[in-house]
């Protein structure tokens, strides 16, 4: 049971109102998810959106990589209503199913893509020791280079906080979403 109740519009202020227009209207969402808690504090909530509208629509970072590090951090964390909207996300950007199915249940999978496999390596690396090996830096910095880099790690971050509303006040899933993560 959630131990914050999303908002929805109809009892909302005019304040987490307008939050949640941009929020939600805006990118023609229903409310719902860890967002519709966090417009009960509007500040918080408009700066939160402010950093993920720049980390995932204005970052340098193609939208597949950016989906491979959050499913990781999603996965880690063990954030259930994140898991169902990113796997939602990572299909329609066509990451392989095998590849979706083999971070939910926790392993590394077999990437296609090499670009995709150093991106899983340097969140979970990064994530299991909080640190990142020489190599792995050397082998991401190569194709993202230093900003790239610098808004992966951010990306991380930010998720990973999205992840920790989740399961602070535990929104409650998609009835019809992706299977939930296994305990």
């Amino acid at each position: 049971m959630a131990t914050i109740k999303p908002l929805v519009p109809e009892t909302s202020s005019p304040e987490e109102r307008r939050i949640g227009d941009i929020i939600f209207t805006d990118r023609g969402e229903e409310y719902g998810g860890p967002s519709a808690i966090m417009i009960k504090v509007p500040e918080y909530a408009e700066r939160f959106d402010q950093l993920r509208q720049f980390l995932v629509r204005g970052s340098t970072l193609p939208r597949p990589l950016q989906q491979i590090a959050i499913l990781v951090v999603v996965r880690k964390s063990m954030a259930q209503y994140a898991w169902q909207v990113r796997v939602n996300t990572s299909r329609e950007l066509g990451i392989a199913e095998q590849v979706i199915e083999a971070i939910r249940d926790g392993s590394r999978p077999n990437f296609d893509d090499q670009d995709h496999a150093a991106i899983y390596d340097y969140v979970t690396e990064l994530l299991d020791t909080n640190r990142v090996t020489e190599d792995t830096h050397a082998r991401v910095q190569d194709f993202l280079g230093e900003a790239g880099l610098i808004e992966l790690v951010g990306l991380v971050g930010l998720y990973a906080a999205l992840a920790l509303q989740c399961n602070a006040f535990e929104p409650p899933l998609m009835v019809d979403g992706p299977a939930p993560l296994p305990e």
